[in-house]
């Protein structure tokens, strides 16, 4: 209740932690403000970023086709982070059985790729 020129504040929270599935993204809803006893109705446009460490893949799928025996087959993916965070990174091959639950192999894989930090795109520092 609001009484003829008075004024209140409100305080209007925002949680990244409801964003479970770790990508970054936009969030935007309304706040709304109903009256009683009155049919008008105001809003309040918010906006929220939620930032994580993550990379932009320039492939989802290297298929290397048939290899013969004896030779050897190269391609290249490209790792970007187009976020304002750092990221540090490491690649590593998972066996079929675990693609399906990739992140409950982590701490048992011991064939480890490359590690290394990618700073954010734009940035002067090098990749």
């Amino acid at each position: 209740f609001l009484r003829p020129e008075e004024a209140t504040e409100i305080r209007v929270e925002f949680d990244p932690a409801f964003k479970v599935d770790r990508v970054c993204g936009v969030v935007k809803q309304k706040l709304l403000v109903h009256y009683q006893d009155h049919p008008q109705k105001d809003h309040v446009n918010l906006v929220g970023e939620v930032v994580f460490p993550n990379l932009r893949l320039s492939e989802e799928k290297l298929d290397f086709g048939s290899v013969l025996n004896d030779t050897t087959k190269q391609m290249t993916i490209t790792l970007e982070n187009p976020y304002p965070l750092p990221v540090n990174y490491q690649w590593m091959f998972l066996e079929e059985c675990e693609l399906s639950h990739p992140d409950e192999h982590l701490g048992r894989i011991e064939s480890l790729g490359e590690s290394g930090s990618l700073r954010p795109f734009g940035d002067s520092g090098v990749l």
